[in-house]
């Protein structure tokens, strides 16, 4: 009998071996030899891997302005396409990202009011629809107060009472429109031509009582706004609160 015990393994010759430094029930110091003709009988193979270019990352200068590189672009016609193509996207974005700043800005910014003579036109018709509104109310209910006194002849109405008429008219229409500025902070009239008073219900109440002393003295401090530059009554001086 042999005493050397030899094996040989199955994958012998097929290209390929599973343990390429040698069985692991082989001798220590088994000699190694290859056999067949494939991958184990040419040795290791060696493989060549491609290296990869390392690009810096670019590097953006100020909003709308382009990427500058640190390394030249790819030589490729289809990677400088695509490079374009990436840099005209990236244009395109900031674009847009800088319209939609600009319009949120303008958003922000308070609407700028022209003060000439459109705007005493719109506020005189204001006036005028409010007055015609509430005057309608008011005369509805003195008629009804007078129905009710069973006045047959009204030309006997004397010159007092007519002037107390008239007072109470005046204060109807004054006390409606103060209540409507008060609370909502404009009329029916100025919120048909987008008027509004922007200021509280107090300081909307003194702006209403500073209008009776505006407007009795003659209109003086009504007419006071034709020379004013931003077409203010003395009411709206005082309290700095103006319809816009």
């Amino acid at each position: 009998m042999d005493p050397e015990i030899r094996f040989k393994p199955l994958t012998d010759g097929l290209g390929f071996h599973p343990f390429e430094d040698g069985l692991p029930y082989a001798p220590a110091n088994a000699p190694k030899k290859s056999s067949g003709t494939g991958a184990t009988a040419a040795g290791r193979p060696q493989f060549a891997y491609p290296t990869q270019k390392s690009v810096t990352p670019p590097q953006y200068n100020a909003p709308g302005s382009s990427p500058t590189y640190s390394s030249p672009l790819p030589s490729s016609p289809v990677d400088a396409t695509a490079e374009k193509i990436r840099r005209e996207l990236e244009s395109i974005q900031l674009q847009r990202l800088d319209q939609a700043r600009a319009m949120a800005e303008r958003a922000k910014a308070p609407l700028e009011v022209t003060y000439g003579l459109g705007y005493s036109l719109v506020r005189v018709f204001a006036f005028l629809l409010d007055s015609a509104f509430n005057l309608s109310i008011c005369a509805s209910i003195l008629s009804s107060a007078l129905l009710s006194t069973e006045v047959d002849n009204f030309k006997s109405i004397t010159d007092p009472a007519l002037i107390t008429v008239g007072v109470f008219l005046f204060l109807c229409n004054w006390a409606l429109l103060a209540a409507q500025e008060v609370a909502f902070g404009t009329t029916i009239g100025k919120r048909i031509f987008g008027l509004k008073l922007d200021g509280t219900g107090v300081e909307c109440l003194i702006r209403s009582l500073l209008f009776l002393p505006s407007i009795l003295v003659g209109g003086l401090g009504i007419f006071i706004a034709v020379f004013d530059s931003k077409k203010r009554c003395w009411h709206d001086r005082i309290t700095l609160i103006q319809p816009t």
